[in-house]
């Protein structure tokens, strides 16, 4: 400070030649702390990183080495869903599904990157192709598969992003780790099927809601329900990634009538984002049959009419069988943490209903899954 407490240009000029005082995010100046010497140390961005750029290769590599054994239909049931609609929009240039058992989103990465290169290849050998009649041939299951480990990895790219946003840095780190740890997230990762991508576009409509929320602008609205409209386009269910944003706008448009306008504008986006990409009525009846299917499987286990029950077998089926039991209590007691935070922060309006779109996903998402 200068003589008399007063504050300016050299004040700041000294301020940031300091090595560990200057501004910090959401405050002034930051007091100069041992603790806080040791933290940015440690969390320097090149640290950050080369840690996140090991963790990427590792998680993509053994994704890759995963889905590059038995190269062929059978190693996996849901495969058979997708290729017939793959074998169509390469071999006879539509993209109309031939099943519908998937929204015709989920196979779109593949059908780009192989007919991307189909093109390349046809120039060089005119007879090129990735089929053997209908049968897809060894390298066509490994370069989907590896794109399924690519689209793996963003989904830990995305979870950095979603922790470095709400919290730091190395909560991101963390949080990406356990991601790519996952059991069930390295399977479905070497799997050509679209549970990692409805993951990877949950992920995305939840930072563009985050970042609407903080910002109520039409445009990042309008992202928002691009986002969202993806995420259902990938798996009907990840439309679920919707709640999050609708309760944080219906409580913020007390204050500010803008969020309310948002989202409406991301309702619509959403909806539009879905048609376009998936306008086939014919998915409804698929649906329809797909959940006459569950209701039967549901019956014969004695959850149809307890919903109790069935909530209580999703939730130990997907946290100690299939994120492993170590994930698993891990994930427990995030839920748990993440609602303390939201009491932590509750006189930080913002801050504590960002949270809460975090923590309100996990939970509302179960339900509605078990349903």
């Amino acid at each position: 400070p200068l003589p008399g407490g007063r504050k300016g240009l050299p004040y700041v000029v000294a301020a940031r030649a300091r090595p560990y005082e200057g501004w910090t995010r959401g405050r002034a100046f930051a007091r100069y702390t041992p603790a806080m010497a040791r933290s940015a140390r440690f969390s320097h961005p090149s640290w950050t990183a080369i840690l996140l750029a090991l963790l990427l290769v590792w998680a993509v590599g053994l994704r890759i080495w995963f889905g590059s054994h038995d190269l062929q239909i059978h190693r996996f049931w849901d495969e058979k869903f997708n290729i017939p609609n793959v074998h169509a929009a390469l071999e006879e240039g539509s993209l109309t599904p031939v099943r519908y058992a998937y929204l015709r989103f989920s196979y779109l990465p593949q059908v780009v990157v192989l007919g991307g290169f189909q093109l390349g290849a046809k120039l060089v050998d005119p007879d090129f192709s990735w089929f053997n009649g209908e049968i897809l041939k060894p390298r066509g299951f490994l370069v989907t598969r590896s794109i399924q480990a690519l689209i793996g990895g963003l989904s830990s790219l995305l979870t950095f992003f979603v922790g470095r946003y709400l919290f730091s840095p190395g909560v991101g780190l963390v949080g990406a780790f356990l991601v790519a740890a996952s059991p069930i997230h390295l399977v479905f990762s070497g799997v050509f099927k679209p549970d990692i991508l409805a993951v990877a576009m949950t992920l995305v409509a939840f930072l563009l809601s985050l970042c609407a929320v903080d910002k109520p602008t039409l445009w990042r609205y309008v992202l928002a329900g691009v986002g969202i409209g993806l995420a259902m386009s990938s798996k009907p269910t990840a439309g679920a990634i919707a709640i999050p944003l609708t309760l944080a706008a219906l409580i913020l448009g007390w204050k500010n009538r803008r969020h309310w306008l948002g989202l409406i504008v991301a309702g619509v986006t959403s909806a539009l984002v879905f048609v376009v990409l998936n306008p086939y009525p014919r998915y409804l009846r698929a649906f329809s049959l797909q959940r006459k299917r569950y209701n039967q499987m549901a019956a014969q286990k004695g959850t149809l009419d307890d919903p109790l029950a069935a909530l209580r077998d999703e939730w130990v089926t997907v946290f100690p069988w299939a994120h492993g039991v170590v994930i698993g209590v891990i994930a427990f007691a995030g839920l748990f943490f993440l609602g303390y935070l939201v009491w932590k922060h509750r006189h930080d309006g913002k801050k504590a209903l960002q949270i809460a779109m975090l923590w309100i996903y996990p939970v509302t998402f179960m339900p509605l899954y078990a349903m």
